[in-house]
């Protein structure tokens, strides 16, 4: 991409450079005024600036994938929100809290920087593949469907998403002059956390998981990573005033609120107010390493397919579910993409049930996947789907990475191979409920979703699915948003249009030249060109 985006300047720059040296030696030559050759010369350097940083340095878009939109059926996401507020206060010995859960707040919230990291992700997606679910009409959830856990972090992060997704660029979509013309409501579906099996899953809703998820200390591996750490919980028992100490749960907790207060320091700087006395890098690195392996055995990495089936089963089976019915109906499903606005545990769970989620003593290959974080499902014609995993927060238009399935070591899986390979963590919701022992709850009917996407009732049959038979085309996208294209252009047709008299009277003087004037300029220039050229 860097390569052809230097082809590009130094062709573009030869070619201006060229053609303005045999106009302003033109006109330098004849009697029109010096100075409207050097305003054409700025003019010039100006529009190749222009282009460079709009297109290199500023605009993302040239430098980003743009999906090819004839052979995709469905794009499917799920995410994580963007950067919050600490769930918890870091603890410290002397002051409150004495419990770690004397620190919780009612709610974390999304930061500013949360905020318009999801925005700018949401423009990601809409220049990947608008070219796919946007057709210049009005856009509803039986296009483009929106689903959140009941939290605040989650519904402002799917919210923030499809401000940037879906811009009111249409003057039919813009409904009011200042707010209006840049955003526009669009729904967002979420269920309360105490019947939610697809996002917030764990808790009272599912007791055989809470059991799962607090006897992570008793898996072998688990107790390995332990002994590598000695005497840890004690020593931050002590440090921190707490009456009790989980080596697991709690050093996430104090990893989480430290992570939040060195992304948000005070006054621009981390000082020892914002950390307590007791913390340093070491302490740090332990917290980390602890935090990233507690997250692999609670999703059920390295293959505890009873834990991810668990933690994500209902949410998979859902989301093939989906996919098997648009492969069904041959691209007649008006929905296009659907988004899950969820939380880290969701991401990496989807990771683990692909077999990409794998740890050693020493460390994992994926740590907790960041804010924004997301796993792409891409669904195309041919019953083959592309898997992607992006994971960049500091670089938001960087493209995502093709996932590969340990058995499907291709980029573009079968449909029918990928159910296979990940049926053993598949449940139905009213299998998962049953498995947990819950006593209560509304069943989550998939039909409630299939209302407003005008689906069809449909079961996980894909043993039909044909064989591979096409290598499907990507193209990488080097254009810039309209928005931008107006203003470049519009500053490119203001340079002519200042310059377009000037160019008359230059041509007009010298047409009135002798023959062997026009001789003597025509070979100056290419003389010009001809050292340009060696140069």
């Amino acid at each position: 991409m860097i390569g052809r985006l230097r082809c590009r300047f130094f062709c573009l720059h030869s070619i201006w450079l060229s053609r303005m040296r045999i106009l302003s030696g033109a006109m330098i030559r004849s009697t029109i005024p010096k100075p409207f050759g050097v305003l054409i010369w700025l003019l010039t350097i100006w529009a190749e600036f222009d282009w460079i940083f709009s297109q290199v340095l500023v605009d993302p878009y040239a430098r980003s994938e743009v999906v090819n939109p004839d052979e995709l059926l469905l794009v499917q996401v799920v995410h994580r929100h963007g950067e919050r507020t600490a769930i918890y206060d870091i603890p410290t010995a002397g002051r409150k809290p004495q419990t770690i859960t004397d620190g919780f707040p009612k709610e974390a919230i999304l930061t500013p920087r949360g905020i318009a990291d999801m925005y700018e992700y949401g423009r990601y997606m809409r220049h990947r593949y608008h070219k796919f679910f946007d057709d210049g009409k009005p856009i509803s959830s039986q296009r483009i469907r929106v689903i959140s856990s009941s939290t605040d972090r989650t519904i402002t992060s799917a919210q923030a998403l499809m401000a940037g997704l879906l811009p009111p660029e249409d003057r039919s979509r813009i409904w009011n002059t200042s707010l209006g013309s840049q955003w526009i409501p669009f729904p967002v579906y979420a269920r309360p956390s105490a019947h939610d099996t697809l996002l917030l899953n764990f808790g009272n809703d599912c007791p055989k998981f809470s059991e799962l998820r607090k006897d992570i200390a008793k898996i072998p591996i688990a107790k390995q990573f332990q002994a590598t750490m000695p005497g840890f919980a004690d020593r931050m028992k002590a440090a921190t005033g707490l009456n009790t100490y989980d080596f697991f749960d709690t050093s996430t907790i104090i990893e989480d609120a430290v992570h939040y207060a060195q992304s948000n320091p005070v006054n621009g700087s981390v000082d020892q107010g914002t950390l307590p006395y007791w913390y340093n890098e070491s302490i740090g690195e332990d917290l980390r390493r602890i935090a990233y392996f507690r997250m692999h055995l609670i999703v059920g990495g390295n293959g505890d397919r009873q834990r991810t089936r668990f933690k994500i089963g209902v949410l998979l089976h859902e989301i093939l579910e989906r996919m098997n019915l648009s492969k069904s109906l041959g691209g007649k499903l008006p929905l296009k993409m659907v988004f899950y606005s969820g939380h880290d545990e969701n991401v990496a769970g989807i990771l683990a049930a692909l077999s990409s989620y794998n740890y050693t003593i020493e460390g994992p290959n994926i740590g907790i996947p960041d804010f924004t974080a997301s796993v792409i499902f891409e669904l195309y014609k041919n019953s083959t789907v592309r898997l992607l995993f992006k994971n960049n927060l500091s670089d938001m238009w960087s493209d995502p990475l093709v996932i590969k399935h340990p058995q499907c070591l291709m980029e573009y899986c079968q449909l029918g191979k990928l159910y296979g390979l990940v049926k053993d963590v598949l449940t139905s919701e009213d299998l998962w409920l049953n498995e947990c022992g819950a006593t209560y709850g509304v069943r989550r009917n998939v039909s409630e979703t299939r209302s407003a996407e005008n689906e069809l009732p449909s079961k996980l049959q894909l043993n039909d699915v044909p064989p591979h038979s096409v290598t499907l085309p990507a193209q990488n996208g080097n254009g810039v948003g309209i928005g931008d294209g107006l203003v470049i252009g519009g500053g490119l047709i203001a340079a002519a249009l200042i310059t377009s008299p000037l160019v008359a009277v230059c041509i007009a003087r010298m047409r009135r030249k002798t023959p062997e004037d026009r001789v003597t300029n025509l070979e100056l220039s290419n003389g010009d060109m001809r050292n340009r050229a060696n140069a």
